[in-house]
């Protein structure tokens, strides 16, 4: 059994749980926003600099970034 999650439609759910409907825009358009972190000691390094380059990227290509 896998503890990896994913975050899909504002929940966190296990991967093997993990669904993606047949007209996302990443599946059908491949559109898509990746931001990596690194971790140390399984903290996430320079946290706020990743978040705020995030949502830039999101606001930029016009992905909404709270559920309608």
């Amino acid at each position: 059994m896998s503890h990896d999650i994913a975050y899909i439609d504002g929940q966190f759910v296990p991967i093997d749980e993990a669904t993606v409907h047949v007209f996302d825009l990443g599946l059908v358009l491949g559109a898509a926003v990746t931001e990596m972190i690194r971790t140390i000691d399984h903290e996430p390094f320079h946290l706020d600099e990743h978040m705020d380059r995030l949502y830039r990227s999101l606001k930029a290509v016009g992905f909404p970034t709270r559920p309608e």
